[in-house]
């Protein structure tokens, strides 16, 4: 019987959990291997960890997860590497930052690997040339919106530099807000705010999903201490994660429900627009992350971060668990 708990971790500030919210099923029930794990935001891209642990795949596999919600990448990584939930569900740019600074961290398994967003524009514009000397509004500067926004501008042969400019919101509602008073004439919106706004009359000057850029919008990082400590755990860990991709893939009624859950959202058009683009179009069934969207990251970062120019993709990464899941058969067995 899946319990209702709140987890205070004993080794970080408490209020970085103010949005704590831990669904895990008895550890008595389903054995004695146990962990916590986080995920950094209640977007659509990480509904097959949701539906992983809501399915109770975690549990057939033999391990009691507690999930904890900690808004920010950085501050969950900081979570991992202390050991109070040393698996997290974040973004490339949590992972090359903590790793650039000396953080015993890997990616062991994607979810997202593209951006899924849009450059959203007013409604006049509707072309490059429409854009230039125009504002776009971002979360903050080293954030996802920062990169898939200069991502955007490249593809459109627009000088973030001289050709607009990029100004900080402080976060993606704060941009919308910015936008609808014409403060900003455009700015960065993830999915599925980008259709909502679109139903408003704005455009969608960039898809940023079709550019297939290779980049890890969420992806699972593991603590390199734990898989060396313990790497059964970790890869029973993501054989319940797996089967949770495979759940979400072959059930998409149950899968909504999760989705509708964890984002708060009871929008019935908005939740079959997020299971389309979230699961069916950008999850792959085998999670191998990557080094092409690592790269991705150390090109954004490199001017800010010196040892970004350095540093090799492939030191970012343990793909070996997932491809032991996939040469094994498991991950077939499951469709």
């Amino acid at each position: 019987m899946m319990g209702k708990c709140l987890k205070v971790l004993s080794n970080v500030p408490v209020f970085w959990f103010a949005a704590l919210l831990i669904l895990a099923p008895s550890a008595r029930a389903y054995g004695e291997k146990s962990i916590t794990a986080s995920f950094t935001s209640t977007s659509g891209a990480f509904t097959a960890l949701w539906v992983a642990q809501e399915s109770q795949s975690f549990a057939k596999y033999g391990v009691n997860v507690t999930l904890a919600y900690i808004a920010g990448g950085s501050k969950a990584v900081a979570v991992l590497l202390a050991g109070e939930a040393p698996i997290t569900m974040s973004s490339g740019e949590s992972l090359v930052r903590a790793r650039l600074s000396g953080g015993s961290v890997v990616a062991i398994a994607t979810h997202t690997y593209t951006f899924v967003a849009s450059l959203m524009v007013l409604p006049e514009i509707k072309t490059a040339a429409d854009l230039k000397g125009k504002t776009l509004g971002i979360s903050r500067f080293g954030t996802t919106p920062h990169l898939g926004t200069l991502m955007a501008l490249q593809r459109l042969g627009l000088n973030p530099n001289t050709d607009v400019a990029i100004r900080q919101m402080g976060g993606i509602p704060e941009a919308f807000a910015a936008m609808q008073s014409r403060q900003i004439q455009g700015g960065y919106l993830p999915a599925p705010l980008n259709l909502q706004v679109q139903k408003r009359g704005f455009n969608a000057l960039v898809d940023l999903g079709t550019l297939n850029i290779p980049y890890d919008q969420s992806l699972l990082l593991g603590s390199q201490k734990l898989i060396q400590r313990d790497r059964s755990l970790v890869l029973d860990f993501l054989k319940g994660y797996v089967a949770g991709i495979a759940r979400a893939k072959r059930d998409k009624a149950f899968t909504k429900s999760v989705m509708s859950k964890y984002t708060r959202v009871k929008d019935d058009e908005i939740l079959e627009y997020s299971y389309k683009i979230f699961i069916e179009t950008y999850l792959n069934k085998a999670p191998i992350p990557h080094p092409e969207a690592i790269q991705t990251v150390l090109d954004f970062v490199k001017e800010q971060e010196p040892k970004a120019r350095q540093a090799k993709p492939e030191e970012f990464i343990d793909a070996s668990l997932v491809k032991q899941l996939e040469d094994s058969g498991f991950v077939a067995s499951l469709y």
